[in-house]
């Protein structure tokens, strides 16, 4: 019965890790790989301070639209940086920020070449460390769930040896 608790353990730290660390990978490829996009100019068109209630309690969330135009086709794009969480406990400081993009704002628009319409308006991240400290997590579950499956092959042995001095 200790063996199968260890055995799902390792399995459910083992899957938690990977799939934080591709999450966290694909977060710091992408943010990586805009650095090279295009720009253009582009127009903030919206601004929006919405309520959010989570596990962390009520949040002050900020969203932005903007339009940008590429070969004539105009865009609406609504990322404002990769990985930032535009939330703030306090509705003041959401205020704050949204102040800082007001509607008619001219931008410049980061756009992907072969898929125009995904588009951001920073090609760096305020969260480069919130992605590190995603990979960092993950890598931590794998290890765990490597020593978990380590710690099961030597209960193992154990079992074998006591199985034979039955014997």
């Amino acid at each position: 019965m200790k063996k199968v608790a260890l055995v799902l353990t390792a399995l459910v730290c083992g899957l938690f890790g990977i799939m934080l660390g591709s999450f966290a990978i694909e977060g710091l490829v992408a943010q990586e790989s805009a650095r090279s996009w295009p720009t253009t100019a582009g127009v903030v068109r919206s601004e929006k301070i919405h309520p959010s209630n989570g596990r962390m309690g009520l949040h002050w969330c900020v969203s932005w639209s903007y339009e940008y135009t590429i070969n004539g086709k105009i865009y609406t794009g609504d990322r404002r940086t990769f990985g930032a969480f535009d939330c703030h406990r306090r509705r003041k400081n959401a205020e704050n920020e949204a102040h800082s993009l007001p509607v008619g704002t001219r931008v410049v628009v980061f756009y992907q070449p072969e898929a125009p319409s995904n588009a951001t308006l920073s090609a760096t991240s305020e969260s480069s460390f919130l992605w590190w400290l995603f990979v960092a997590v993950a890598a931590a579950f794998v290890t765990i769930a490597v020593l978990i499956v380590f710690q099961s092959k030597k209960l193992d042995m154990k079992l074998v040896r006591s199985d034979a001095k039955e014997t």
